[in-house]
């Protein structure tokens, strides 16, 4: 058992590292934002995002702990920031494991299966703070089902509870639902208590209820500073955008059906993705129902399998009508997932007493530890572990040419260097003039850089546009009659 578990792992750690380090480089937008904060805070920037670039920034765009997270792994092993959210992930997996050994003992082996999701896997490989979301909320989870259960809870475990509802949000702002899927089994044992008058109940409600409170206090503290500090609550305006509701609709169908498939490693096979809009529709009704239908049947009110039920599908629910009021990228995988894992976990805890000691369970615990021990195998062999020359490297000599002759403290003009390189070189802001900029304004507004950086191409451009103002043009004739014409890039001092 213990050994299947390091099986598991290593496969997993391999993968990580070879497809997301030495084969491919998973950075979107928000995984630059996390990188970029890690860095700041290794250099003793607190929660200024923009610190390193001289500015007095705050980090409310996303939570504070993956990014923290980051940067204890790079202060710890001296890895670069990137590297260090593999690690991360790993040390996630690891984390996962260990929870799942505890709690289900000698069948945790077939929850860790759950770790072979498609989905779960290409969450690793991203940079992204869905993977530690997932590790608070499954333990959140579980210690809330185990209050539920025990007729009289020790404190720890309320005590406990508030800090992963804590950790939770400050994983992720949406981690705050957790407290709302709290609130409705309390009103449910108050429900309870005017029935049977069991004091015991009340006792549990009220201790949940401050359990709760005391967390959801700091959350609400937690988006104060932010509002203070930044001016909105979660860093950026979250309001309605231009959304088509059809095509988010049909995201949504085609989102949901990925999650079935992904849960058996599959990819969304091409038949399904080739039917109609109406047979989408009801294959995801038949598989919804079939659940349903299943987990009515064999499922308790407060039972183990029946609350991590309930968690992943109140987060489903809950995300998607935040989704259609909101703006965020359209549905997919990385929103889905944590709801996916908490829901196989309770299946499995349902379908297990059916499947044990049958001949067939026991030869399919062999022919998947077969396949992983394959896995590895074929990972090791197809790619090799290799410390350098990987993409990673590759990738940052690239960013090195570009970024050649960029002074320290620098905003870039119309930047079209990598997106990714933000975090980088985290002292580099990116910036834009418009017409009517004068060149004091562009000193106001970029006042922690020291140099105005902007291809000479897009400098010639302006100069022929004849729409931007004296002081600008000004500035940018200067430097393309001084400066090396064999340079990209006119620097400008801004002091």
């Amino acid at each position: 058992n213990d050994l299947f578990f390091l099986l598991l792992f290593f496969a997993v750690c391999l993968s990580i590292y070879i497809r997301a380090y030495q084969k491919g480089v998973y950075i979107t937008a928000d995984s630059a934002g996390y990188l970029r904060e890690a860095v700041n805070l290794v250099n003793g920037n607190g929660f200024a995002y923009d610190g390193m670039a001289g500015y007095r920034s705050w980090f409310a765009n996303w939570p504070i702990i993956y990014p923290a997270m980051i940067a204890m792994v790079m202060v710890i092993t001296k890895a670069n920031a990137y590297l260090a959210s593999k690690i991360v992930a790993m040390l996630i997996v690891a984390g996962i494991l260990i929870l799942m050994r505890i709690v289900f003992k000698e069948d945790a082996w077939v929850y860790a299966l759950c770790l072979t999701n498609i989905g779960f896997l290409n969450l690793t490989y991203y940079t992204w703070s869905e993977i530690p979301f997932m590790l608070f909320l499954a333990a959140y989870t579980l210690v809330l089902a185990k209050t539920l259960n025990e007729k009289e809870p020790k404190i720890k475990w309320y005590v406990l509870l508030s800090i992963l509802g804590l950790c939770c949000f400050l994983t992720r702002y949406f981690g705050i639902y957790v407290f709302i899927v709290t609130g409705l089994y309390i009103l449910c044992m108050a429900i309870q208590y005017c029935k049977k008058k069991d004091g015991l109940l009340i006792k549990k409600a009220v201790s949940l209820t401050i359990s709760s409170f005391l967390s959801g206090i700091c959350c609400l503290a937690y988006l104060m500073m932010n509002k203070i500090m930044n001016g909105k609550a979660s860093g950026v305006s979250r309001t309605l955008w231009w959304d088509d509701y059809e095509k988010l609709t049909n995201d949504l169908i085609e989102s949901l059906l990925t999650e079935f498939f992904n849960i058996f490693s599959l990819q969304i096979p091409d038949l399904i993705e080739g039917f109609p809009y109406e047979m989408k529709v009801f294959v995801l009704g038949v598989i919804i129902m079939g659940a349903a239908v299943f987990v009515g049947r064999h499922a308790k009110f407060f039972g183990r399998e029946s609350v991590m039920i309930t968690m992943g599908i109140l987060y489903y629910l809950i995300f998607i009508a935040i989704r259609y009021v909101s703006s965020m990228d359209t549905f997919y995988f990385r929103f889905f997932e944590p709801a996916t894992f908490l829901i196989c976990i309770g299946l499995i805890g349902l379908l297990l007493p059916y499947l044990k000691g049958k001949k067939a369970f026991c030869f399919f615990g062999g022919g998947v530890t077969a396949m992983i021990l394959i896995a590895v195998i074929s990972l090791c062999m197809n790619a090799g572990v290799k410390t350098t020359g990987g993409y990673y490297e590759q990738l940052t000599a690239q960013w090195e040419e570009q970024y050649e002759e960029i002074p320290e403290k620098s905003v870039i003009i119309f930047n079209d260097i990598d997106f990714r390189s933000s975090y980088y070189r985290p002292d580099v802001m990116e910036g834009m003039i418009t017409p009517q900029d004068t060149f004091e304004n562009i000193r106001e507004t970029y006042y922690g850089s020291d140099y105005l950086c902007i291809r000479r191409e897009f400098a010639q451009s302006m100069l022929e546009s004849g729409e931007y103002e004296q002081s600008i043009v000004k500035h940018l004739q200067e430097g393309m009659d001084t400066q090396d014409s064999q340079k990209e890039f006119l620097v400008i001092s801004l002091k």
